[in-house]
């Protein structure tokens, strides 16, 4: 594979079949509701054209979009996904980053999936035209019913890897962000989360996660890179006859985008 400063994308099929494990360690339980806005774009876009592809899905969808500035709760934002609340899966996740292949890093957070973004908890619906922070904490089972309209929950995914061969996958994964380990626990959201089939996430996937990682520092290392990690189509809905359950969508595509622009590759 060539790596370059155009770019590259690469373009996975979802049925191509490391169970995920549902584990973070995360803040204090805390519910607060609401949107907490902040500009990101500018931190993980081209300048002028942050939040690509929100206008390219058109009509009501369009609509049903939301722009996450990807946090834990009351820290800074560490990456950016464009969420659609319908689908319950993110458009896609973008992250400007560096690896340094002689740092430190911390191991996968302990815990588990009940954390969910307090920016998209409570009644009142939530901006698609501004940015704002997820806030990720534990709300406490008490509120999930207040966040559960705009972000899928845990139990939404429960019982489909045993029924379907399903994880949840990551777009931006732990290990990619586990040199900053607030930055690790920010990863570990639904809303930067789709379903992809087991053995597809276990090996084509993960192997690719682990190139990028590798050409980051052993190529590049210590600069910076833009890389989107994306979601296209469905060939399926979860949950669809449980009532009790949030529909997730099942991508038919899951896409990477990775941009150096850097000299001397």
């Amino acid at each position: 594979m060539n790596f370059s400063s155009s770019g590259v994308i690469l373009l996975c099929p979802s049925d191509m079949k490391l169970s995920l494990a549902a584990f973070l360690g995360q803040a204090a339980a805390q519910y607060v509701p609401g949107q907490n806005p902040v500009n990101c774009g500018s931190s993980y876009f081209r300048p002028g054209a942050e939040w690509p592809l929100q206008s390219r899905l058109g009509g009501a969808q369009s609509g049903k979009t939301v722009r996450l500035c990807q946090n834990n709760y009351g820290k800074s934002h560490y990456y950016a996904t464009l969420f659609n609340t319908d689908t319950n899966i993110p458009v896609y996740s973008a992250v400007k980053i560096r690896r340094n292949k002689y740092a430190s890093t911390y191991p996968r957070p302990s815990s588990n999936w009940h954390y969910m973004c307090n920016g998209l908890c409570g009644s009142s619906t939530p901006s698609s035209s501004s940015s704002f922070y997820g806030n990720l904490a534990s709300v406490g089972s008490s509120n999930f019913g207040n966040c559960d309209r705009y972000q899928p929950q845990d139990n939404d995914y429960l019982g489909n890897n045993a029924a379907i061969g399903i994880d949840r996958g990551h777009l931006i994964p732990n290990a990619l962000m586990n040199q900053n380990e607030d930055a690790s626990k920010a990863t570990f959201t639904l809303t930067n989360v789709a379903p992809q089939y087991s053995a597809f996430n276990q090996q084509a996937w993960n192997q690719l996660e682990c190139m990028v990682r590798k050409f980051m520092e052993e190529e590049i290392n210590n600069q910076d890179v833009w890389i989107f990690v994306g979601t296209y189509g469905k060939v399926a809905t979860m949950n669809g006859s449980d009532s009790s359950k949030n529909n997730v969508d099942i991508p038919e595509f899951y896409w990477h985008a990775f941009c150096y622009t850097g000299i001397g590759l």
